[in-house]
């Protein structure tokens, strides 16, 4: 059987404003760690944070959302500000594979998500991904042309999940 909502709030205190994990109780080796010590770690090359249960390794944006609803989210959870260290409720929202990768971080040799130099060095020309496919949108004289065809159509493409820059 797995973690109950019940035994995972005996265990541990979430705060929504801070998206920080408290114990409620002495844990681990011979009690080393003492109730109202921080729980988690960083478990993955992404920076995502874990908390271990009964051997077994929890991320803690969706022990959040099983925290504060009840049920584990069916998808993924995202962090709409790109920040996997930020477990504020209000920085958590359900959201498809899909959705989560338009929201991520992106990369480009011209400093502008969404945009690519021309062969040659004939103008920059905007990209966007959907369902796979990548779509032209343009070309332009310079970066920041090519970029606002980019965030034009980002914005009506993605929505909520729309990232227009690189989040640094």
């Amino acid at each position: 059987m797995g973690l109950s909502q019940k035994k995972l709030k005996s265990l541990l205190r979430y705060d929504p404003l801070t998206g920080l994990w408290r114990w409620r109780v002495d844990h681990g080796r011979w009690g080393r760690i003492k109730a109202g010590t921080i729980a988690g770690t960083v478990c993955s090359p992404y920076g995502h944070n874990s908390i271990r249960i009964d051997g077994k390794h929890y991320l803690t944006s969706r022990l959040a959302f099983f925290y504060m609803r009840g049920r584990w989210p069916r998808r993924t959870v995202d962090h709409a500000d790109c920040d996997p260290t930020n477990e504020r409720w209000d920085n958590l929202r359900k959201a498809t594979h899909q959705q989560q990768q338009r929201n991520r971080r992106g990369y480009s040799k011209t400093g502008f998500k969404g945009v690519k130099e021309v062969t040659g060095g004939y103008g920059f020309s905007a990209h966007l991904v959907v369902d796979k496919k990548n779509i032209y949108l343009g070309k332009r004289d310079t970066p920041e042309e090519a970029h606002a065809l980019y965030c034009a159509a980002a914005r009506k493409q993605y929505g909520e999940f729309v990232r227009l820059d690189y989040g640094d």
